[in-house]
């Protein structure tokens, strides 16, 4: 789904699928450098509509809240909201590229829980610029790892900055399987999958630069 400079990308089934995506998009754009994507995912409630160009579209919260999470990002980051987080630390697999950078300041004066996800080889293990920000004033935003090695931290990531949206509730990005240190996804996360009803995952792309 089209979304002025970026797209959203809308997941009926499990948590999973929306990262899956972000981290294969992730590793296409090593081949184009030149192309400068941030990433948002959450999973919330949209519902379908058509746009005066008479197109089938979503709108709700869950976009909305996507696009904030992928604002709280810089360009190679996949930000997961609190809940997308949650959702995939129950799977322990993940654990171990889920990265809690604490609250970020959203529009209005609103705060949102983001996760950072990255791997050795996908993602940008770098705080956001917003985050080093509020660390020169003096708050330290969380990095702490959650699970694997280093200590849980309670926060979840439901939205992958690029792609988003649609109906009941979304979680963001679908894609095929994609590398993850040496190992395929679909082998690293040969796990029991959660039921397709659960709420939709939406995920959001914003592209920085000219696309050529």
């Amino acid at each position: 789904i089209p979304t002025g400079d970026g797209m959203a990308l809308v997941s009926y089934s499990s948590p999973e699928a929306p990262v899956e995506c972000a981290l294969e998009i992730s590793r296409g754009l090593k081949e184009h450098p030149e192309l400068k994507l941030r990433m948002g995912v959450h999973s919330g409630p949209v519902s379908g509509v058509i746009d005066v160009n008479e197109r089938a579209n979503v709108a709700g919260a869950g976009v909305n809240i996507a696009q904030r999470v992928m604002d709280c990002g810089d360009a190679g980051h996949i930000l997961l909201s609190k809940r997308v987080a949650e959702d995939l630390a129950q799977y322990g697999h993940w654990r171990p590229y889920l990265y809690d950078l604490g609250e970020c300041e959203i529009k209005h004066g609103d705060v949102i829980s983001v996760s950072n996800l990255y791997t050795d080889e996908l993602g940008n293990p770098e705080s956001p610029q917003k985050f080093k920000a509020k660390e020169r004033k003096g708050t330290h935003a969380r990095t702490a790892k959650m699970g694997g090695k280093l200590i849980w931290v309670t926060a979840g990531v439901t939205i992958l900055a690029a792609a988003l949206f649609l109906g009941g509730r979304l979680n963001l990005f679908q894609s095929k399987p994609s590398t993850i240190s040496e190992r395929t996804i679909s082998e690293s996360l040969d796990l029991p999958r959660v039921a397709a009803a659960v709420r939709p995952a939406v995920a959001l792309i914003e592209i920085f630069g000219p696309v050529r």
